[in-house]
């Protein structure tokens, strides 16, 4: 089923999904959810949705890089590397535009949505991986990974597991 918003609800919904996607991204750097579904239920055009997008996407980078701006957040090297990040980056929207100007609009939101969703789907997995890749990373190097929070609590469980059954991984005992 397709997902839709009315043009009356629209003008409601908006700025909570706005106010929504700039708590998240603040949060997590990742500026994709809500305002991608959302984007793409306003029943927009294949044009209009990618300058909606790139709008959103160009704003939330700006808001993001502004607040690591006012932590003193910026490195050199970082900021190199982001530099030349750029590059592929318009390789890539340079061939995005070449492609969707060949495609029909069902085609492309069709796939529009399963690149949506891959991309999602990838980034639980990293994410629910994290924890499990840590606790391997430090079995194996024996050096203890900085945590907070509750990939502390986590990561001493899982230590916990570790220590008991001993290291799968090296074979060594880590008390």
């Amino acid at each position: 089923p397709k997902f839709t918003v009315s043009s009356r609800a629209e003008g409601l919904l908006s700025p909570a999904v706005g106010v929504i996607t700039g708590i998240l991204t603040g949060a997590t750097g990742v500026f994709v959810v809500p305002a991608v579904p959302y984007l793409s239920a306003l029943d927009l055009n294949k044009d209009e949705l990618v300058q909606a997008l790139g709008f959103s996407f160009t704003v939330s980078t700006i808001a993001l890089a502004f607040g690591l701006g006012l932590k003193s957040s910026f490195s050199t090297s970082a900021s190199l590397a982001s530099l030349f990040a750029v590059i592929p980056a318009l390789l890539g929207m340079f061939l995005g535009q070449h492609t969707r100007n060949r495609i029909n609009p069902v085609a492309f939101r069709k796939w529009f949505l399963v690149a949506m969703f891959i991309l999602g789907s990838y980034m639980v997995v990293k994410g629910l991986a994290a924890p499990l890749y840590r606790v391997l990373q430090e079995s194996i190097s024996e050096q203890p990974i900085k945590q907070t929070g509750q990939g502390r609590i986590m990561h001493k469980g899982l230590r916990m597991i570790s220590i008991l059954a001993g290291c799968r991984l090296c074979g060594r005992d880590h008390e």
